[in-house]
């Protein structure tokens, strides 16, 4: 049951548009010098697939360029995993998304497009975890 909260929890705060996620505070302010970066990863449900995910990022990152936001990246890609035994094999149901640069509330408020893609993700994956980094360099 636990598990089932956390998840529903990272679906509501996929879907909160990039204007109300900067109202409580700004990652920009607390990396001013740097890059930041947003991990996350993703399983694939069983009704879902790899295919329904990658629509969903490509669509994600049509929403931020057709918002004018070109200097961010959105790419999404299959997890590895290392078992000692075998050792390293493609996850049959896990993937990641890599958003860099990620914009601020300068990216607008969420709106129909906005909504659709979220449903795709949504349709297709459960967010498993979350992590946003400051690179103290930008990548190249």
């Amino acid at each position: 049951m636990k598990i089932t909260s956390v998840l529903a929890a990272a679906a509501i705060l996929c879907a909160v548009s990039p204007v109300a996620a900067q109202a409580a505070d700004s990652p920009q302010a607390l990396c001013p010098n740097g890059q930041l970066v947003i991990i996350r990863t993703s399983q694939i449900k069983p009704e879902g697939s790899k295919a329904g995910f990658d629509k969903a990022v490509a669509d994600n990152q049509a929403w931020y360029v057709a918002h004018g936001q070109t200097k961010n990246k959105q790419v999404g890609g299959r997890v590895l995993t290392r078992d000692k035994a075998t050792g390293w094999s493609v996850s049959p149901d896990m993937v990641a998304t890599v958003h860099v640069n990620p914009p601020g509330p300068e990216a607008g408020p969420a709106d129909a497009a906005w909504n659709a893609f979220v449903a795709e993700y949504q349709a297709n994956t459960n967010m498993v975890s979350q992590t946003m980094i400051c690179l103290d360099k930008p990548l190249q």
